[in-house]
């Protein structure tokens, strides 16, 4: 099991279907009607905004990478994982 199955499965049942909804989405590059953001300071990270959730993934333009799901809080965009 990896890092974001681990995170998903903590969650509740809503929150978890919705941002595993959205994973699929982003893995499919579905991005139209998503709050898609581009982080500053990194190359190719993203950022997608869920209710109180956050998802980062990198998108280098040949293949998208899920790096973490976070609840928002103060300390959502510092330790951000590369």
């Amino acid at each position: 099991m990896n890092k974001i199955e681990k995170i998903l499965r903590k969650m509740h049942a809503k929150d978890s279907k919705k941002a595993k909804s959205l994973i699929d989405r982003i893995l499919a590059r579905d991005f139209h009607g998503l709050k898609r953001e581009k982080l500053k300071g990194f190359r190719a990270m993203y950022r997608i905004r869920t209710g109180d959730f956050r998802i980062f993934f990198f998108d280098d333009g040949d293949s998208i990478n899920i790096k973490d799901v976070r609840r928002r809080n103060e300390r959502t965009y510092k330790d951000i994982p590369e």
